[in-house]
């Protein structure tokens, strides 16, 4: 349950379009984002122009490999540990506010794979970690990212 953001490319609070795009000018908030489809979501999303937080929630070095995608796509990101299964989302959201403004794209990404373990050898903690990670996590992001959207009078995208 920590949260920790760590700036890495940011050389200051703005968003910084390097490249213009179809996205220029948005907030993209990847969970999730240290490999797969998570990192070729981040990456996407700066090859278009998006300013781009990567979320992880355990491997920061790859959270930095992405970090380093990004930018050789001359995108702009920062690096966020936080747990998105827990009420932390509130304060992960803010932090990305403070520096890029307000989330204009979710990815829900983020989760935990259980597949291969036996349901009778699965501890409740491992259970409760699971459904944390991969029902509360993109309930909590969305629920944040609809009340922002609609407080500043629409939203762009979820997923």
């Amino acid at each position: 349950m920590s949260y920790n953001v760590k700036e890495t490319s940011v050389s200051n609070t703005t968003p910084v379009q390097h490249r213009p795009g179809k996205l220029s000018g948005h907030v993209a908030l990847v969970t999730g984002a240290g490999s797969g489809m998570g990192r070729a979501g981040a990456v996407a999303f700066a090859r278009e122009g998006a300013s781009v937080v990567i979320n992880y929630h355990g491997d920061e070095d790859a959270a930095e490999e992405t970090r380093r995608q990004v930018e050789e796509e001359d995108g702009s990101a920062i690096v966020a540990r936080a747990d998105v299964g827990v009420e932390d989302v509130e304060r992960l959201f803010a932090r990305v506010e403070e520096t890029f403004g307000p989330v204009t794209l979710l990815m829900n990404n983020a989760g935990v794979d259980a597949s291969g373990m036996q349901v009778a050898a699965l501890s409740l903690d491992a259970w409760s970690a699971m459904i944390a990670s991969n029902l509360n996590g993109p309930f909590l992001c969305a629920r944040r990212f609809i009340r922002a959207a609609r407080a500043q009078g629409g939203w762009s995208g979820i997923g």
